[in-house]
């Protein structure tokens, strides 16, 4: 019996050693321009901001195309038919994706989106800011820190910052309460949710 188990182990563990494991092949692209701060997906079209604009890459393209958004792109968020790019000075959308971009009534220095159901957030150098009409308007929330990374779950949208860590608030932003008991330092700049 001892035999046999033995031989069984040799067995499986020669053939894991000689599986080749999976592995996700990468294909570079021609660009684009800039340094790439966020990508968004809609449909079969990658959307890239970056330092020099949006740029667009189609499925099955091999280069990049730019929009006519040219200022520096923080983060991208689709909500509904608009695009939204945060920007260094401020959230612009376009309807029906680069039908020409508008900005919105927020001018500041925008890190982040989130939605939470369908009310919208950007985290900027001035706080955390609130639409409840797909971005066209923005109000303040009362969260008074930079806000560098944003994230819903649930429902709660939680803020990271460089000067108190995590909050997080379970009412749209009127209320906050520090999460951040176990991190290692302050300095939070993004999220990840699955």
């Amino acid at each position: 019996m001892i035999h046999k188990l033995a031989f069984f182990a040799f067995l499986l563990a020669s053939a894991l050693s000689t599986t080749t494991p999976a592995r996700a092949q990468w294909v570079s692209t021609n660009g684009p321009p800039g340094n790439v701060n966020a990508l968004a997906a809609v449909g079969n079209t990658l959307f890239a901001g970056s330092s020099a604009g949006i740029f667009f890459l189609n499925e099955g393209d091999s280069s990049w195309t730019a929009t006519s958004m040219t200022d520096n792109v923080q983060t991208l968020l689709l909500s509904g038919s608009n695009l939204l790019a945060g920007t260094t000075s401020g959230v612009f959308f376009a309807n029906g994706l680069d039908t020409g971009w508008i900005q919105s009534n927020d001018s500041n220095y925008d890190f982040a989106f989130a939605s939470l159901g369908s009310d919208l957030f950007v985290g900027t150098d001035n706080g955390i800011f609130i639409s409840i009409n797909d971005g066209y308007t923005w109000t303040p929330t009362n969260y008074i820190y930079d806000a560098y990374a944003l994230a819903a779950i649930g429902n709660d949208l939680f803020a990271g910052d460089y000067e108190g860590g995590v909050s997080v608030s379970p009412d749209n932003g009127n209320t906050w309460t520090m999460a951040d008991n176990g991190l290692p330092g302050n300095d939070v700049d993004a999220f990840a949710v699955s």
